[in-house]
């Protein structure tokens, strides 16, 4: 039936049957699981249009853009041969949030190198008056970022360092908390 459909293609031999998926067979297959994270997942699908709605996107779009890209491939077919691509693009998102971050928020204490962006961060968040009790959710806020930042970079490189292999669960994890880290320093300097 598959075959049929066209989405595998098969050759049979007298012991065996071999079969592959045709790029048909990889388009369905990405759009079920687009489809099927749209239906059930209310809690997600919620999230996700508070990220999408806000102004966040247009204060900050070079790093959403990048953000969106990594999220793109998450979801797609091939997304397990992706993975270290996501990692990559989540890493870059971090970094061109924290370069519009510091122009937005004209901290001159701030790092000028890209790849600094716990300091970065840091730089833009200490700088600001906070309301009471903020400050301690603001040094968590850092804490969480340089977090998501080691998470980037285990990603981008493979796992090879903590010699495990990347799961797609690890591809779902970076690219959520990325998104989540930047949204939450972004509204606590506003």
């Amino acid at each position: 039936m598959l075959a049929d459909a066209g989405l595998v293609r098969l050759e049979k031999y007298p012991d065996t049957v071999r079969f592959d998926i045709t790029p048909a067979g990889f388009r369905h297959y990405g759009e079920l699981k687009s489809r099927s994270a749209k239906q059930g997942e209310s809690i997600p699908t919620t999230t996700r249009s508070y990220f999408d709605t806000g102004p966040f996107a247009s204060r900050h779009a070079r790093a959403f853009a990048k953000w969106q890209d990594a999220d793109r491939l998450l979801w797609s077919a091939d997304s397990h041969a992706q993975l270290t691509t996501i990692g990559h693009l989540c890493r870059e998102a971090m970094q061109e949030f924290a370069t519009s971050l510091v122009r937005s928020a004209s901290a001159s204490s701030a790092p000028e190198e890209p790849t600094k962006t716990v300091a970065r961060v840091r730089a833009c968040l200490t700088s600001r008056s906070l309301v009471d009790g903020s400050r301690q959710l603001v040094d968590s806020l850092i804490g969480y970022w340089g977090e998501v930042a080691d998470l980037s970079q285990r990603q981008e490189h493979g796992g090879q360092k903590e010699g495990e292999p990347l799961k797609w669960e690890d591809g779902r994890r970076l690219v959520f908390h990325t998104l989540f880290s930047m949204v939450e320093i972004d509204r606590a300097v506003q």
